[in-house]
């Protein structure tokens, strides 16, 4: 079951842990696969970058940095105390990545998918 140790933090650090992860991991995503700039090495920072979370952020919220991290043990478990805070926080995160992708490092609205689009096959 996805919880916040309350001997190591107080419920509002987890939350805070709860955007920064999600933050971290869309920002390498969008950052890494997206615009193409880490090339074959994209699965690389992302999953080193899935590591770190897990790592870093493991031992006080249990390393629920997707929904999915967060739906599958309390659905396992049926206890759904912690989940809406998580899921808003995920979120949050991953919303915040987005929109900084998109005001920060795309030159413009579109320029993430230049070079990639192909023609038709038809």
């Amino acid at each position: 079951m996805t919880t916040v140790n309350t001997d190591l933090t107080s419920m509002a650090g987890g939350l805070i842990l709860g955007v920064v992860g999600p933050f971290f991991l869309m920002m390498i995503v969008l950052n890494s696969a997206l615009s193409g700039s880490a090339g074959k090495f994209a699965p690389s920072a992302i999953s080193m970058t899935v590591a770190f979370c897990i790592m870093s952020f493991g031992p006080v919220t249990d390393a629920a940095i997707n929904p999915a991290r967060t739906l599958g043990p309390a659905i396992g478990t049926g206890d759904y105390s912690q989940v809406l805070p998580y899921i808003i926080a995920q979120f949050v995160g991953a919303a915040v990545a987005a929109t900084a992708y998109r005001f920060i490092f795309a030159q413009k609205f579109g320029d993430e998918m230049q070079g990639n689009a192909e023609e038709p096959a038809f």
